[in-house]
């Protein structure tokens, strides 16, 4: 009887472990059955983060451009209005002038085809603003600046320019020009003339 246990015990435990084993089969089936929508949702959400990722950064990409574009434009402009400046300084001093002054305009004319040439395209540039140095402003040792020449004109203008270009922005230069030569005034116009 001893004997027929055993062999009883070793069927029992044969069935158990078969048992056993076809649960966990059963077990891994399910669990990989169960895992394939998983698997689909989780691909199509990291393709949805990766593309948000994607369009962030070529929106973040398009910015900088955009914005280097904008301050290399200003930059040449800016260089453009220097040039057209000191070629409008070289210019002969015309007294009394105005924004329509054809020495100044010449030599404006002539300073934005010179700053074509060099920054490879084309810039409009204009007088917008002649003043004149005023001796009978609120201080007597600030420059003061008004827009008539009268009683007359001391030997300083100060000059506004404005520069355009197609794509630029515009750029403005202020510098004052003053009379070198001797003028004849009974009071020095400026320190450092001399005759």
């Amino acid at each position: 009887m001893v004997g027929r246990d055993l062999s009883q015990n070793r069927r029992s435990s044969a069935t158990v472990r078969a048992l056993a084993e076809r649960v966990a089969e059963s077990r891994r089936r399910s669990t990989v059955r169960g895992q394939g929508g998983e698997i689909l949702i989780e691909t199509l959400l990291t393709v949805a983060i990766l593309g948000i990722t994607f369009v962030a950064f070529l929106s973040l990409l398009l910015t900088v451009t955009a914005a280097s574009a904008s301050s290399y434009r200003m930059t040449r402009a800016g260089n453009a209005a220097t040039t057209i400046g000191e070629n409008l300084e070289r210019a002969a001093y015309q007294p009394c002038a105005l924004t329509s002054n054809a020495v100044y305009g010449a030599a404006l004319d002539a300073a934005a085809v010179d700053a074509a040439s060099t920054y490879a395209s084309s810039f409009t540039a204009a007088i917008t603003k002649i003043e004149y140095l005023s001796v009978t402003g609120p201080s007597t040792t600030v420059a003061s600046y008004g827009t008539s020449c009268t009683p007359s004109d001391y030997g300083i203008q100060r000059i506004t320019i404005a520069v355009t270009s197609k794509g630029s922005p515009r750029a403005v230069l202020v510098f004052s020009k003053r009379d070198d030569r001797c003028s004849g005034y009974t009071t020095p116009t400026f320190l450092g003339q001399t005759c």
